[in-house]
């Protein structure tokens, strides 16, 4: 397995006491037991309700999801990916100065060797603060779906096993990074291998404080290795919306399709 990954820069409670609502020890057992029932339908109605609202959140969230006017995007003739029509999309300029930031966070001298790749897509929820941040990148590191599956072939759980390995001497400069750009890497790390496109892929998760401020990043970055390259896609979404923009990225994910 290739051990360079090139990271970019970037309830409701419910308080029921029930000793409250117990009657006095006095009144004998039936009403004892009659006060007890009552209180246990009321707390069965809450837990009901709160049900019924998070699955009204829920459903709300997709219905907004598939409302949405959506438009594809084609990428080299390599990729292509369909996104929300009114999300803000940054212009070649724009993803320049993105990179250029994240290498002078990373060598302020100037002298790596290696600069920080600039996305080929970038495209945002909106352009002030955006609660959504989604990237596409065709990264020079070799790797091939066939070496993908031989590291499978060890099982799943030894795969991941060591992709997290990897992930834990790699992330160091990830988190150096985000705190020369005044943010910070919260950890929570999670590892899979799954299919993007058509193809597999390798999902490395983790969580990152806003640089903007407000709530922190769920960070999830599907490397999928091509051959010669291979294809980074980088969904940011903040956790306060979660459940609004989530449906929205999923469905951005499954749009993707890998031509070559």
């Amino acid at each position: 397995m290739s051990s360079r990954f090139n990271p970019t820069a970037t309830d409701s409670l419910v308080d029921v006491n029930f000793l409250a609502s117990l009657p006095r020890a006095n009144r004998g057992f039936f009403p004892a037991w009659l006060g007890i029932k009552i209180t246990l339908m009321s707390t069965r109605r809450n837990f009901s309700r709160i049900a019924l609202l998070a699955l009204g959140v829920a459903v709300h969230a997709v219905t907004f999801a598939q409302t949405l006017q959506y438009t594809t995007i084609d990428l080299t003739g390599r990729l292509t990916v369909t996104i929300p029509g009114h999300w803000f999309v940054r212009d070649a300029a724009g993803r320049q100065n993105v990179a250029a930031a994240a290498n002078a966070s990373i060598d302020p001298t100037g002298k790596r060797n290696e600069p920080i790749h600039f996305s080929s897509l970038s495209v945002l929820s909106s352009a002030e603060k955006p609660q959504v941040i989604f990237r596409v990148s065709f990264v020079e590191e070799p790797g091939s779906q066939a070496q993908l599956q031989q590291d499978l072939a060890q099982g799943k759980a030894a795969a991941i096993r060591e992709l997290a390995q990897v992930w834990k001497e790699e992330s160091i400069t990830l988190a150096t990074t985000l705190e020369r750009q005044g943010g910070r890497y919260l950890g929570d790390e999670r590892f899979d291998f799954l299919e993007v496109g058509g193809r597999k892929a390798m999902l490395i998760s983790y969580r990152r404080a806003s640089l903007t401020g407000g709530a922190p990043f769920r960070v999830n970055q599907y490397h999928i290795p091509m051959g010669t390259d291979k294809i980074l896609i980088t969904a940011s979404v903040q956790e306060s919306a979660s459940k609004l923009m989530q449906p929205i990225v999923d469905r951005m994910l499954a749009s993707v399709a890998i031509r070559r």
